[in-house]
Order: structure tokens, then sequence, then C-alpha cells
């Protein structure tokens, strides 16, 4: 697979994102998850379309997500905001359960807020489950305060900078 690749950019042939998301979902597959990360990138960079980037970042947050790679599944997610993407709606409900699960409250808040201010009209917003989610864990936690403050940011009445 490298080969060929390889192959192919030394020729100036370049990858459909057909060609991109094949070979990241295999580096998944075989558990080589910096290379389809790097791949990933590369993708971006290149004149691939918008719509087929978030299915590619599914392929690779989901696995990131069952390596137990949190943190790698965060840093893709922030990444693809930064480049303008927005995330998929279920793709960041399994990443705020994982950080919750983790005891990483004050994370799956900050990731949140980042999703609500940087997408205001993004169906990750619109859905009720992942402030639900954080909410009863910071209840759980006994962080009632806290879960005022979820539960005001999912309304749509926080201001940037007040969590």
């Amino acid at each position: 697979m490298y080969q060929l690749l390889g192959l192919k950019v030394k020729l100036g042939i370049e990858l459909s994102t057909d060609g991109w998301t094949s070979i990241i979902h295999k580096c998944c597959e075989l558990g080589r998850l910096h290379d389809a990360t790097k791949f990933f990138f590369n993708m971006i960079l290149t004149d691939c379309s918008s719509s087929v980037v978030p299915v590619t970042h599914a392929v690779l947050f989901k696995a990131f997500l069952e390596s137990n790679k949190v943190d790698d599944a965060l840093h893709l997610v922030n990444a693809m905001l930064s480049e303008g993407f927005e995330p998929d709606k279920d793709c960041f409900a399994k990443l705020v359960t994982a950080l919750c699960v983790e005891g990483r409250i004050d994370e799956a808040i900050g990731a949140y807020h980042d999703i609500v201010m940087k997408h205001p009209h993004s169906d990750v917003h619109l859905d009720n489950q992942i402030p639900i989610m954080i909410m009863t864990q910071l209840i759980n936690s006994g962080m009632n305060h806290k879960a005022a403050t979820v539960f005001t940011l999912a309304n749509g009445s926080l201001k940037v900078g007040e969590l």
C-alpha cells in the first residue's frame, strides 16, 4: 500500500477522496493510527471534497476511541474545527461519553462549549442528548453549579467567555 502511494506521489498523480479514505480506513484496520492520521491531514491539504472529509474523519475517530486514545480523538475534533469542518453528531457524542467516563468532565464541557460557539446551528448543538449526558455526570459528581452552566449553554443564553 505504501509503495503504491509513494509511486503515485512521485509521479504526481493525485489521489481521489475515495483513494484517501480507503488508505486511511486500511491503516485504521491495521492499527497504524499514526499513519492514518498523517494521511488524513494530507487529504485535508488537497482539494478533496468537503463532504467526504467528515466520513473519513469518522473512520479515524472511531479507530481512536476503539483504541482508547481519547486524547487523539479530542485532538482530531479540534483540528477539524480549526479547519472549518463541522463534526459528526454521533462522533462528538461518543467523544463526550469517553471524556465523561474518564472523569474528564471539564474537558467534555469545553468541547461542547467550542462546538456551540463555533457552530451554533450544527446538529451537535441541536441534539439534547449531549448536554443531558454532561449534566448527568456533573450532578452525579455533586457539581450542580456546572450543570446549570451547561444547561444555560445548551439553551443558547450563554455568551462567549462566560463558561
